[in-house]
C-alpha cells in the first residue's frame, strides 16, 4: 500500500472513531423543580426512580428519558381539587406532551396538564380528580435534541476533503 493510501485510510478509520455521536432528545439527568401545592416541592434528578410525589403521597410523578409516568396508591376518585404544580428546569426544550396510555384515571384529571418549553404544569383547580387505586398514566414527552458540537462538523469536512483528495488524486493518474 503506498504511503498515501496508508495515510487516507489511517484517516477514515481515526475519524470514524473519533466522530461524537448523535444525541436524541432525553431528559436524564436533568435537574427538575417540583413548586405549587399539588406536588412536594423540590429538586430531583431525572432518572433516579420516583422523582417526587403528590396529593398527600398517594400520587407518584416518574420522569424517564422521554416519557411521565404518574401512579395512583390510592382512590381519590371522592376527593376535590389539590391545586397546581409546576415542574420546571428542563435542559432541553419540549416541544410535544400528549398522553400514550391510560389505565383508570380520570379523563377530566388528564386533561389539566399543559407544557411550555421548560416546564409541565398539573392544574386540578377546577375539580380533577384522578381514579383508583393502581391508576397509571403515561405521558411521551418530546423535544429538540442538541445541536452537534463544531468538532463534528469540522471531522465530517476534514474526511469529505480528503475523499475530495484522493478522487482528484485517481482522476490525474488516469488522465497521465
Amino acid at each position: 500500500m503506498t504511503p498515501i493510501r496508508t495515510l487516507i485510510a489511517t484517516s477514515f478509520l481515526l475519524g470514524a472513531t473519533a466522530v461524537a455521536p448523535a444525541h436524541a432528545f432525553s431528559l436524564l439527568g436533568d435537574t427538575i423543580t417540583s413548586s405549587g401545592s399539588a406536588v412536594n416541592a423540590g429538586n430531583a434528578t431525572i432518572g433516579a426512580g420516583v422523582e417526587f410525589t403528590g396529593i398527600i403521597n398517594f400520587l407518584d410523578f416518574d420522569f424517564g428519558a422521554t416519557t411521565l409516568t404518574i401512579s395512583s396508591n390510592r382512590d381519590l376518585s371522592a376527593w376535590g381539587g389539590f391545586g397546581s404544580n409546576t415542574f420546571s428546569g428542563f435542559d432541553q426544550p419540549i416541544t410535544s406532551f400528549s398522553l400514550f396510555s391510560n389505565n383508570g384515571f380520570s379523563a377530566d384529571f388528564l386533561t389539566g396538564f399543559s407544557f411550555t418549553a421548560n416546564s409541565i404544569t398539573l392544574d386540578t383547580n377546577s375539580g380533577l380528580v384522578p381514579g383508583g387505586n393502581g391508576s397509571t398514566a403515561v405521558f411521551i414527552i418530546n423535544g429538540v435534541a442538541p445541536i452537534p458540537e463544531p468538532e463534528t462538523y469540522a471531522m465530517m469536512l476534514a474526511g469529505l476533503g480528503l475523499v475530495g483528495f484522493a478522487a482528484r488524486r485517481r482522476k490525474l493518474r488516469a488522465s497521465v
